[in-house]
């Protein structure tokens, strides 16, 4: 689904994504996980910085998510890594939301 305009490229539809839930995109040779939280995504690299589980497969809980593999979590907030874990933080990409879709850079950049 990805159509590039003025820098941005759509990824997915806001109703494709459960609320709050999790989804996964292909973004060229990257794997970008999207967290709907209400009527906003955040986005984030797709693999733990740790043993490269698929995020998408963790869960949520209150505002963290929880690799599915090591149980080390992230904030939704900044990607950082929580308590009990020494992990880089994850690379979060910026997000906008326009008529339904959900849009990211193009060129997919992180932000940090």
């Amino acid at each position: 689904m990805t159509a590039v305009q003025d820098g941005w490229q759509v990824v997915a539809a806001l109703d494709d994504l459960p609320a709050p839930g999790m989804g996964e995109v292909e973004i060229g040779r990257q794997l970008v996980l999207l967290v709907r939280r209400g009527d906003s995504v955040v986005a984030f690299q797709g693999f733990c910085p740790h043993q490269f589980a698929r995020l998408a497969e963790g869960r949520l809980d209150d505002g963290w998510l929880q690799c599915p593999r090591h149980q080390a979590r992230f904030s939704l907030d900044d990607g950082s890594c929580g308590r009990g874990w020494v992990l880089p933080p994850l690379k979060r990409f910026a997000v906008k939301i326009d008529k339904g879709k959900v849009l990211l850079p193009a060129p997919l950049v992180s932000l940090e």
